[in-house]
């Protein structure tokens, strides 16, 4: 009896902490076609050796050069700066929050920008 419970018990912890952390991976875009720009914020994360990097492209008309950043991720918060121009992206610290659904955070000085990036798939896929 006492197995059975300690079983339910650990299922139950495991449950309340995937719920409590989404998947960090993945892909996060709001990037679209508006009449002959390319617009938005793409995030591809991924992990390398011992931290999680990240790809980020802003466009706002013509695509910038993605760069390439070490992000820090606490939970379902994460974090990394921007400290190039050519990405398209403003030159600062990105903030954001983690879901299943995707990836809600701003530039700092900016007001909400970028806001919700969907995960998913890429806009150049």
């Amino acid at each position: 009896m006492k197995s059975i419970l300690l079983g339910v018990l650990v299922l139950f912890s495991a449950s309340v902490i995937a719920a409590e952390s989404p998947k960090v991976t993945g892909i996060y875009s709001n990037m679209h076609f508006a009449a002959e720009d390319v617009i938005g914020v793409e995030v591809f994360i991924v992990f390398s050796r011992n931290e999680y990097q990240a790809v980020v492209q802003c466009s706002e008309g013509e695509p910038g050069i993605p760069a390439v950043v070490p992000v820090a991720v606490s939970g379902s918060s994460i974090s990394f700066k921007i400290t190039s121009g050519q990405s398209g992206c403003p030159t600062t610290t990105f903030t954001g929050r983690l879901s299943k659904s995707g990836l809600s955070g701003t530039f700092e000085g900016t007001t909400g920008y970028p806001g919700f990036l969907k995960r998913g798939r890429s806009y150049w896929q």
